[in-house]
């Protein structure tokens, strides 16, 4: 059974695209004119750089590091923001948004394990 919460190595600067941009691709390609896109986008610029400061590289595919466990465990770190910010506001919207990322850190790692041939 693979350990989906050990820390992954740093990424490695390959020549693919970097996934920021990708996202802001499809992001505007999704939402394009949407109230608040131009924000979200900044945003995801900001952890664009962000990450480039942190580990000298931007996110790209095939970095040397396992996407969908990053991923994993990211969600893993959400939820517990989600619960926090549920237990400080009963919010229907936040509990819409922890539940659904509850069903996602299920999905997810269900998918992991199958991949792995577990």
């Amino acid at each position: 059974m693979p350990d989906l919460i050990a820390p992954q190595p740093d990424p490695v600067k390959n020549d693919l695209p970097a996934s920021w941009d990708l996202v802001v691709e499809d992001f505007e390609e999704a939402f394009g004119e949407v109230s608040g896109t131009a924000e979200v986008i900044a945003d995801m610029r900001g952890r664009d750089r962000f990450g480039f400061d942190k580990y000298g590289v931007r996110i790209q595919p095939f970095n040397g590091r396992d996407n969908l466990v990053d991923a994993y465990q990211e969600l893993l770190d959400g939820l517990v923001y989600f619960r926090s910010a549920l237990y400080e506001q009963d919010d229907d919207v936040l509990l819409h948004l922890y539940r659904s990322t509850l069903q996602t850190c299920l999905e997810l790692r269900r998918a992991i394990l199958q991949r792995d041939g577990e």
